[in-house]
């Protein structure tokens, strides 16, 4: 079930039936962020959307070395963690990892269309219920 579920402190959270699994998007850890301010959200929310489509481009170069793809996802991480995509952020992680260990293809780079997919879905689902007012 995708929705607002409370963190283990209580906080809201978008996440995932998943037991013990990160939340999608931590909305409290969001508005924190952003004193509360809305249009904020909305302004951050739409970076991170627009910017994970340009990491998720550049990660696509055959091209590219490992150290490469590896700053790209350290780029990811850093933009994952501004809007509380904690999911993203710990499978990122992993993938930053493997690349920094010399790995041209580590195995958790498998899990990080998923993990930006779930992310990128759950932005725009809160970045549409705070045009909505929300």
């Amino acid at each position: 079930m995708n929705g607002l579920q409370p963190t283990a402190d209580g906080r809201s959270a978008m996440a995932d039936s998943a037991e013990g699994s990160a939340p999608i998007l931590d909305i409290a850890h969001l508005s924190a962020q952003t004193c509360g301010d809305q249009a904020l959200q909305r302004e951050i929310l739409a970076l991170f959307i627009g910017q994970t489509g340009e990491i998720l481009t550049a990660l696509g170069d055959p091209a590219a070395l490992p150290a490469a793809r590896a700053d790209l996802i350290h780029k990811l991480i850093g933009s994952a963690r501004a809007i509380g995509a904690c999911d993203l952020v710990a499978t990122a992680e992993a993938a930053e990892a493997g690349f920094r260990a010399g790995h041209s293809a580590p195995s958790a780079i498998q899990d990080l269309p998923t993990a930006v997919e779930r992310a990128l879905s759950a932005a725009r689902t809160h970045l549409a219920a705070l045009a909505r007012g929300g």
